[in-house]
Parts: C-alpha cells; structure tokens; sequence
C-alpha cells in the first residue's frame, strides 16, 4: 500500500505482505487485475472473511484500491 493515509502501521504491516489474487480482499485484487477495486462494506464481501477481525480491530468498514502503475505497466 503506497497511499494509505489514515491507516495504522500495525495494519499496513499486516497487509503489506498479503499474496496478490483475484479472490482476495481489494488491495489485493487490483494488484492482481490492474484495475480499480470497491468493497463497499468488508463484513458482506467473502473475500474479506479471513481478514475481518483485523479489519474490525482497525476500524475498516469498506476499502478501495486503485493499482498504482508505471508508464511503462510495471
């Protein structure tokens, strides 16, 4: 997570090593897809399920990510 204001350290530590894939939470799946992601709400979305304590611990209740790319797609 490059652009993350306003999240912990602790949390981004604990994302910040997460496999990348398309059936994974958003950050994870716009690494994967190379396009915007929404979760508009964590608790309804089943890629969220093995994450959710840690989301609730840091007050995560919906995320988006937008993959960030290089001119040349790297």
């Amino acid at each position: 997570p490059v652009a993350s204001e306003g999240l912990s350290a602790d949390f981004l530590a604990a994302v910040s090593d997460f496999p990348v894939g398309p059936d994974l939470p958003c950050f994870s799946a716009a690494a994967h897809s190379g396009t915007a992601v929404f979760t508009p709400d964590v608790e309804a979305d089943r890629h969220w399920e093995p994450m959710l304590a840690l989301a609730e611990e840091h007050a995560v209740r919906g995320c988006w990510a937008i993959p960030i790319v290089t001119p040349t797609g790297g």
